[in-house]
């Protein structure tokens, strides 16, 4: 059954098509970052990562044993110690029901585990795989999805719930990136050409971030503002895309020079604050929203 499968999130550099599981992330066809802001993206992570490291409580956790920021941190085949306390701290909890927040925090601590090649126990992964994802946000569900997928473990059937929800009142640039995740993966034979209502909803999305540059493209809609959160989503989603697709200007999706333009819109959300301490604002708590924006950075410093 096809499926998003993240296997080394930011890290592998291909994105190919690999029979009946779907995307596996190790390099997309786009463009590279150019050679300056590809540097300045690094230099980004890299402080913001110093940051993470030094906020953490006296175990290795964030406060209130918040795992999330373990996502971002480690490389291939040399993890963090946070990583591998995170990974035991949501281990701990298979034996019962998860609330929101337990699956928010096995999620990215899956990702993490991921992208540096810990295996996380059998037990933590049938945990995932049978929780409700109900009540997450559509983006949370998607990211839940996502952790999953980077384990192979089969995820048509959670896909295509997400896809089955109504989308809110007023569309969000999150809801509708995770739509169209879901539509995408819901439906086998479609990974290697989107289907027309995926290409509508990245349409969508391009026209209210315009990504391009200041002057040559009109501005982003101020009630669809950018936000780690949609930025991470809209990089998995756009990486995927064929680049003939977003080459061809009657599909009008992104530019040919995508990462560059959200690369450049993501930095300049960073904040600094007297400490010397780097974070993003946003919908979520500070570090989710940091570890949302270097995951997205990550993903499109891929070379």
């Amino acid at each position: 059954m096809k499926s998003f499968l993240i296997l080394s999130l930011c890290l592998t550099p291909f994105l190919c098509f690999s029979g009946e599981t779907g995307f596996v992330l190790l390099r997309s066809d786009q463009i590279e970052l150019p050679e300056s802001i590809g540097r300045e993206t690094i230099a980004v992570i890299e402080r913001t990562i110093d940051t993470l490291l030094e906020t953490q409580e006296e175990d290795g956790l964030w406060k209130d044993r918040n795992s999330i920021p373990s996502a971002v941190l480690g490389v291939r085949n040399s993890p963090d110690p946070s990583q591998l306390r995170s990974l035991k701290e949501v281990e701990k909890n298979v034996s019962r029901p998860w609330q929101a927040d337990d699956i928010r925090n096995a999620s990215f601590v899956l990702l993490g585990a991921a992208r540096v090649g810990l295996s996380p126990s059998p037990a933590l992964l049938e945990h995932l795989s049978r929780a409700n994802l109900d009540n997450l946000s559509p983006a949370d569900c998607a990211i839940a999805i996502l952790a999953m997928d980077a384990f192979g473990i089969p995820t048509r059937k959670h896909w295509e719930r997400l896809e089955q929800r109504p989308l809110p009142p007023e569309n969000t640039l999150s809801s509708v990136a995770a739509a169209a995740l879901a539509r995408w993966a819901s439906h086998p034979g479609s990974l290697r050409s989107p289907r027309p209502d995926v290409l509508a909803h990245v349409r969508w999305l391009a026209a209210r971030i315009s990504l391009g540059f200041v002057g040559q493209v009109p501005p982003p809609d101020p009630n669809c503002p950018l936000d780690p959160e949609n930025a991470f989503l809209i990089a998995v989603l756009a990486n995927s895309i064929p680049r003939q697709l977003l080459a061809d200007p009657k599909n009008a999706l992104f530019p040919y020079n995508w990462k560059n333009h959200l690369a450049n819109r993501v930095i300049s959300l960073q904040k600094c604050d007297d400490d010397g301490n780097y974070y993003w604002e946003g919908p979520r708590s500070t570090l989710e929203n940091t570890t949302l924006a270097v995951l997205a950075l990550q993903l499109l410093s891929v070379r």
